[in-house]
């Protein structure tokens, strides 16, 4: 259309998510973390996520399991309990709306990220009200809790079996394309003309600023990439090497000088 009185099928992202992932927008902390639950390629294998409420609770029990289609999903930003929220913001149900009702009609399912004192329970119900069949809500106690869970969500992997180098691994020709491979296989580009798979790959990121780990969400997200924050402390937090010791890893790519991610901590990461 012409302009967007006449549109008449949503726009935006020139594609039909499926769900649409709801954080608070107080601090960026879970919103960085979110990124990499976000597929903009439609071909990872999708996040296995907790469901905390249903429009059909029979059909759809509540505290069920299920894998969750996040292709092209956007994060929509909703005022946090600590602001004073005690339900979706308007903003966000507009938004949630436009994707529910709009042109699309596909945004069956929600994704809130971050416990109850970033999030308000209300919320789960509101976006049943609007027309959601399933939410499901990953947190934690805090913004570290909760992106090791979401990294527990993702998992790692490896490439395919009959893949074992980068599809375009020479950029001297002036046309080089990214792809995916598999959640966390990230290609790794010292130079123009190398590139190598980095398999089974996490990123460890501050967690205060957030500086670091928002320049690198377009690439965690495009390869579906765990992010794990550290507080800027001498020492690792306890949830983060909860999950350093319970997924596969075999790479950590560290986001940041020394000041953001400290040597001592490189090593214990390691």
């Amino acid at each position: 259309a012409s302009n967007l009185s006449s549109a008449n099928n949503w726009w935006g992202l020139n594609k039909c998510p499926k769900a649409v992932i709801i954080v608070a927008a107080d601090t960026s902390a879970d919103a960085l973390a979110a990124a990499s639950l976000s597929d903009p390629t439609g071909l990872s294998r999708e996040p296995y996520l907790r469901r905390s409420a249903a429009a059909d609770p029979l059909f759809d029990p509540v505290g069920g399991f299920a894998r969750v289609d996040t292709d092209f999903a956007p994060i929509v930003l909703t005022q946090s309990a600590r602001s004073g929220a005690t339900g979706l913001s308007v903003d966000a149900r507009i938004s949630v709306q436009d994707l529910r009702n709009g042109g699309c009609k596909k945004a069956r399912e929600a994704i809130v990220v971050g416990g109850f004192s970033a999030v308000p329970a209300q919320v789960e119900d509101d976006l049943i009200s609007l027309g959601v069949d399933r939410v499901f809500r990953v947190s934690g106690a805090n913004r570290f809790e909760t992106s090791a869970a979401i990294a527990q969500a993702l998992n790692t992997a490896q490439a395919p079996p009959q893949v074992r180098k980068c599809r375009d691994s020479d950029g001297r020709d002036g046309d080089l394309e990214m792809h995916f491979y598999a959640n966390s296989v990230v290609e790794w580009r010292p130079s123009v003309d190398e590139c190598q798979l980095l398999e089974r790959t996490v990123v460890l990121a501050d967690g205060v600023t957030g500086a670091d780990a928002l320049a690198a969400g377009w690439w965690t997200s495009f390869w579906q990439v765990p992010v794990l924050l550290h507080d800027g402390s001498s020492r690792l937090r306890d949830e983060t090497v909860v999950a350093l010791q319970t997924l596969d890893i075999d790479n950590i790519v560290i986001l940041g000088g020394v000041k953001a991610i400290s040597s001592e901590i490189v090593r214990q990461a390691g």
